[in-house]
């Protein structure tokens, strides 16, 4: 599934390349330290949009950090970098995006492995590994490198449903709704993705919520993966990510143009 998955993201990004509106509009996104390879979101938008993409000292139009990195050293960015898209938004490991949910909504994710009784996930610090796995608490010597997290019940039928929401300034342009078996919890592709309205799939409190993470830890542009819990129908905030790969790979040709011309338009209005 996989395999096939990423030939039709492939064969879509194809798609873009040569259907797309081949820089209709004047609108320019400077791209920091380099442009996306064809596949990412910003890639992919650009096309379906018609807008140009450079990587230029002397940009003509807003400038994104564009760095795929779990966390990447200040240090190391132009002074200028601050004011950028995404520019402060420098760690997103799992252990940061848990403190800062839990600091934003006063619901707990991260658990103490040592002294947690139940199933619980582990999985990687670093961003994209999807590598999690349900294992049973309590337990000794922790894997230094990786974060133990609750279990979010958001299975049925023995499908699971991840809500992929899309960040862009203050605004929520759109959620994918992503669902593949339970038994696939933590692949990166889906069996069934739709394109949800925002407020078709998460209250007005829940969309303040998410807006408040994505600025306390400074995304302006980028996805979170959210899972809603069976048992108190809370939404959980269990990864975020600056340089998506997207919208997912089993949507239509035709629906993934839609989603890109939605997140463009947000995107050329905000920036």
């Amino acid at each position: 599934m996989a395999l096939l998955a990423g030939i039709r993201h492939a064969m879509h990004t194809i798609g873009f390349a040569l259907f797309g509106e081949k820089n209709k509009t004047n609108y320019t996104i400077n791209c920091y330290p380099r442009k996306p390879w064809p596949t990412y979101t910003l890639w992919n938008m650009a096309h379906v949009c018609g807008f140009r993409l450079t990587n230029t000292k002397n940009p003509q139009g807003p400038t994104i950090l564009f760095k795929d990195a779990t966390i990447i050293d200040a240090t190391t960015l132009p002074p200028e970098a601050s004011k950028w898209i995404n520019g402060k938004c420098l760690d997103i490991g799992k252990s940061t995006v848990a403190k800062i949910f839990t600091e934003v909504t006063h619901r707990n994710l991260s658990v103490d492995p040592e002294k947690y009784h139940g199933p619980m996930v582990k999985k990687s610090e670093r961003n994209a590994s999807h590598d999690g796995e349900i294992i049973e608490g309590p337990i000794t010597n922790p894997h230094p490198e990786c974060v133990y997290e609750r279990l979010i019940h958001n299975e049925k039928d023995n499908e699971i449903e991840d809500l992929r929401v899309v960040i862009v300034g203050s605004q929520i342009p759109l959620v994918y709704k992503i669902h593949r078996s339970i038994y696939d919890r933590f692949k990166s592709f889906g069996k069934n993705t739709t394109i949800a309205a925002t407020n078709d799939t998460l209250s007005a409190k829940e969309q303040e919520e998410l807006l408040s993470i994505a600025k306390e830890i400074h995304l302006d542009f980028g996805e979170m993966d959210v899972l809603r819990d069976n048992t108190d129908s809370q939404i959980y905030v269990v990864d975020i990510n600056k340089t998506t790969v997207s919208p997912p790979a089993d949507l239509s040709y035709l629906q993934r143009k839609k989603a890109l011309r939605i997140i463009g338009r947000a995107f050329e209005k905000c920036y």
